[in-house]
């Protein structure tokens, strides 16, 4: 485990988050997965619920280069484990296996699309289920009805892309609830589904996959880079002044 910005990351290289992701669903284990960025750890600092959730968990993954590249020149050495990435090599890995795959999050077409790729992309994935719930805070008796869907697919990995911090909230929640292992995916239903482009391979290698996106949608990401990164940068250096 390594310390960075206050916050527990697992050192792990890319392939090794996917063997955890893979081990944690067979085994039936119900553990939570949150691929922390920049902006994760700058909504944290304003949140004091959500950092806490953050502080307590035991499998962070670093889900950023900002992240990858100031931890190695602080001594912590985080592994960049983009979330897209994650989520397609654990899709790959699990052919033919017995992981049973529950998507929970994006839109109705989106979901459909995406089940259409893994079936042509990754044949022996088995889907227990998908469900677009609405944008909003759900109401109680919609969350006994979403859990009992998800209970009632027999899945035992869940993905969540909800948005931060709401996925990651979710995901917590899931997972103690019914006893199965989630993880917080962020945007990679939208690149997987093609509703989104994802940025050159060269951008996200050299970590400027930001910029990318943020001409890609500048009216609704240029506060999350612009001024979530100043935020992030501050609350890197505060945390190694305590």
């Amino acid at each position: 485990m390594r310390i960075f910005a206050g916050i527990p990351f697992l050192p792990f290289k890319p392939h090794e988050a996917v063997q955890a992701v893979i081990s944690s669903a067979l085994s039936g284990g119900d553990y939570n997965f949150y691929l922390v960025n920049a902006y994760s750890i700058a909504s944290a600092s304003k949140n004091p619920a959500y950092r806490e959730l953050l502080f307590n968990s035991q499998n962070n993954l670093a889900d950023g280069f900002p992240i990858a590249l100031l931890s190695k020149l602080g001594g912590e050495r985080l592994h960049h484990v983009r979330g897209p990435e994650l989520f397609s090599n654990v899709l790959k890995e699990s052919q033919n296996s017995e992981i049973r795959h529950f998507f929970l999050g994006g839109s109705e077409i989106l979901l459909s699309s995406m089940h259409s790729k893994i079936e042509r992309d990754f044949p022996g994935v088995k889907i227990a289920g998908m469900s677009s719930p609405p944008f909003r805070k759900l109401e109680p008796a919609e969350v006994i009805e979403q859990d009992e869907l998800i209970r009632k697919s027999t899945a035992n990995l869940v993905w969540v892309s909800l948005g931060t911090p709401r996925q990651d909230i979710e995901a917590n929640r899931i997972a103690k609830k019914l006893g199965v292992t989630v993880v917080a995916v962020g945007a990679a239903f939208d690149f997987f589904g093609g509703a989104k482009k994802e940025a050159p391979k060269w951008m996200s290698t050299i970590g400027i996959e930001w910029i990318f996106r943020l001409f890609s949608e500048p009216r609704r990401l240029w506060r999350r880079y612009l001024i979530g990164n100043i935020v992030f940068l501050l609350e890197v250096v505060r945390k190694r002044k305590l």
